[in-house]
């Protein structure tokens, strides 16, 4: 055999030695399995299905986190003909399982008297190529005068 022959197919040896496990951690960390990540009781109740403007809404959540990734959390009001985005937050809690009462947003003040539900989207990064987004709602509650 020649040298050149020998040269090459070590070359395309150590290529295909690290390109294949690579690629395999590649596809895994896209394609790969997540499993359950949160539960939360849905719809989500509320404390006060009656609130005026500017009242704090106060949900009821009961939880189970399967990690303790931080998440991301973009809340978004939507009634009929009104849609109002509240700035998103990052938090990290730990995993397990618990009853908390989150009171923290508020009814804008320029919402109408109309029935409302909030939206929640938690956001988590699984790892840098790959994010995984549970959306819940709350139930409906009306904004009274």
């Amino acid at each position: 055999m020649s040298k050149k022959f020998v040269l090459l197919y070590s070359l395309v040896g150590v290529g295909l030695g690290v390109i294949l496990p690579s690629l395999s951690v590649l596809g895994w960390m896209l394609f790969g399995p997540i499993g359950k990540i949160i539960e939360i009781n849905s719809p989500i109740p509320l404390e006060n299905t009656q609130l005026k403007k500017g009242d704090t809404i106060s949900m009821i959540v009961d939880y189970c986190r399967y990690t303790d990734a931080p998440v991301i959390t973009r809340a978004t009001l939507v009634g009929e003909d009104y849609i109002h985005t509240y700035p998103s937050t990052e938090t990290r809690f730990p995993a397990g399982c618990d009853r908390v009462v989150n009171s923290s947003r508020a009814v804008p003040l320029d919402a109408p008297p109309i029935p409302l539900v909030l939206h929640l989207n938690l956001d988590y990064e699984i790892n840098p190529l790959r994010h995984y987004r549970v959306t819940f709602v709350t139930e409906e509650f009306q904004v009274v005068e």
